[in-house]
Parts: C-alpha cells; sequence; structure tokens
C-alpha cells in the first residue's frame, strides 16, 4: 500500500515526465530525499544505472569546480 500511496504522491509532479533525462535526473536527484531511487527510476523510466553514472559525474565536476575555486 505505501508503494501505491508513493507511487501516487509522484504523478503530482507529472509534467516533468516529458522533459529529456537531464531534466529527469535532477527531479530524481531532488525527489530522491523522500522516494527511494529505485522505485523513482521506475516511474521515469530512467536505468538506476545511469542515474548513478550520471550522479558520480556530477560529483566529479563539482569536485573539480572546487579545486578550482580553491587555487584561485
Amino acid at each position: 500500500m505505501a508503494k501505491v500511496i508513493q507511487e501516487r504522491d509522484l504523478l503530482k509532479g507529472h509534467s516533468v515526465l516529458c522533459k529529456g533525462n537531464f531534466v529527469k535526473y535532477a527531479w530524481i536527484t531532488d525527489q530522491a530525499k523522500d522516494y527511494p531511487v529505485t522505485i523513482l527510476c521506475r516511474f521515469m523510466d530512467v536505468s538506476v544505472v545511469a542515474i548513478m553514472i550520471g550522479l558520480a559525474l556530477l560529483k566529479r565536476i563539482e569536485r573539480k569546480k572546487m579545486k578550482r575555486l580553491l587555487s584561485s
């Protein structure tokens, strides 16, 4: 029953469904604070592996930006 309630609540933000993958990844990252990533990925028809790779790339980019800021 909890899974059904979560999926119903996710439908409230359904306008994201028709957006590109970058927007979907950002939305999943934001919603991951409240919902399991696996459910979010299934809902958005996105691979969990793709999300994990995307998050790893974002972290790497953020680290590079931080290093540049600190070395300036």
